[in-house]
């Protein structure tokens, strides 16, 4: 094979050409997969050409992860595949390894969708076969992880989880990766089973983060890693006014001592200026008057002490526990077809339910079971300017209903509750 060595080259072909010629054969014909396989393995046995051998299993390991052997030749290439890795004397023992995960991954959630990209390939035919990259916590931590060229995100977030103290397999399913293009303009979560490759690419303006969607198992406050994430996640979603406090005759009282856990937060025993603590009231209650909050605040420090920064993590988590929409992934609508709830509107999606109210009043509520969706799909913009949208029915075969909803981020919608919720019929 020219890809390894053992026949002469062609002109202006090199190995890139060679091993994306017989990627893209297997890609397109199902029916040569085991000769492919047969091919390779009968060149890497006994073969005395060391860099011969070397390319020989690099090919198999790609094969290993895109490909599999039909169900006749499986046990066959399986055998060999643990014979080399039982060998400990065998320089190849390492990427045999390699290939077996990658053939179990192959089996538990299907293929690769892309081929590898230039930059990935070409690396990974000089041996480095480790890609680093950050993932960005809340917070704006960064958590440095390696990445193989058949990493799955269930890998990535079992990691990044035991970094944070989360160990229980329930509680990590409760955990997602963000790809997130341009900055945000388009967000899109990642399923577990799906290979983080396929949505990096050659794409430098994706980036990846780690966030929590479900809230199930009660919070432990036992790791401050945990805590800081947890924090971090739960004051974004305050400050942008996605988690709403409600307008009662205590949100003084509410801002006030919301205001003052967030400085303690940073480390600040002392009481915030009036500059600081205008960085500490949501966009939602910008126009409360700063001269309410400061007496809640100076009545808050009769009754209680400064606390210690994770201290003051935690209670502000446990103050944030108590608010309507906590454990719920909102979204702001700019149009809703029910006529009872004004548009523009808010969306929250939980483990249980799809709610939709007013924005103003968090009134007039819709509740959608997930066990009820029948039916979803994602709905392209009627005009140039016009937002995409998505399309839920829901209820009963013998009474359905449907809901539509327009929103920039409609297809993070429609991904978060197709993960939530289980299966859904995709027409993303």
């Amino acid at each position: 094979m020219r890809f390894m060595g053992d026949q002469p080259g062609l002109k202006k072909q090199d190995k890139m050409d060679y091993i994306y010629d017989i990627l893209q054969r297997c890609k397109d014909k199902k029916t040569v997969h085991d000769e492919v396989y047969c091919q390779v393995i009968k060149q890497i046995t006994g073969n005395p050409n060391l860099d011969s051998c070397h390319h020989g299993w690099q090919l198999l390991s790609l094969l290993t992860g895109y490909f599999l052997p039909s169900n006749t030749l499986r046990p066959y290439v399986t055998e060999f595949l643990q014979q080399i890795c039982c060998d400990s004397n065998h320089p190849c023992s390492e990427i045999a390894k390699d290939c077996q995960s990658n053939l179990r991954k192959l089996i538990a959630y299907g293929g690769r969708q892309h081929l590898p990209f230039l930059a990935e390939m070409r690396a990974f035919l000089k041996g480095h076969c480790l890609r680093r990259i950050s993932i960005i916590l809340p917070g704006g931590l960064q958590y440095n992880a390696k990445f193989k060229t058949f990493t799955v995100t269930a890998e990535v977030l079992k990691e990044i989880c035991e970094h944070i103290g989360v160990t229980e397999l329930e509680e990590i399913k409760e955990f997602a990766i963000l790809a997130n293009k341009d900055k945000g303009k388009m967000i899109r979560p990642l399923h577990q089973e799906e290979y983080v490759h396929d949505y990096l690419l050659e794409e430098s303006s994706i980036g990846l983060h780690f966030c929590r969607i479900t809230w199930k198992i009660p919070l432990h406050f036992d790791n401050a890693g945990y805590i800081n994430v947890h924090y971090n996640q739960v004051l974004q979603n305050y400050m942008t006014g996605t988690m709403l406090l409600q307008h009662t005759t205590k949100l003084g009282q509410q801002l006030g001592i919301l205001a003052l856990l967030q400085h303690w937060a940073r480390g600040s025993p002392s009481v915030p200026t009036r500059e600081e603590l205008k960085n500490y009231i949501p966009v939602s209650n910008i126009h409360i008057s700063l001269d309410i909050v400061e007496i809640a605040m100076a009545y808050q420090l009769e009754t209680i002490e400064p606390l210690q920064p994770l201290q003051a993590q935690i209670r502000f988590i446990e103050h944030m526990i108590q608010l309507p929409l906590f454990g719920y992934n909102v979204f702001s609508a700019e149009w809703i077809s029910a006529p009872d709830i004004p548009s523009p509107c808010m969306v929250g999606v939980n483990q249980e339910e799809i709610v939709a109210m007013s924005r103003e009043t968090q009134s007039n509520q819709i509740v959608i079971p997930l066990n009820q969706i029948l039916r979803m799909k994602s709905l392209r913009p009627t005009s140039a300017a016009g937002l995409p949208g998505i399309e839920i029915n829901y209820g009963t075969i013998e009474n359905p209903k449907t809901i539509c909803f327009e929103l920039k981020q409609a297809k993070t919608l429609y991904h978060l509750i197709t993960i939530i919720g289980g299966e859904s019929d995709s027409q993303a």
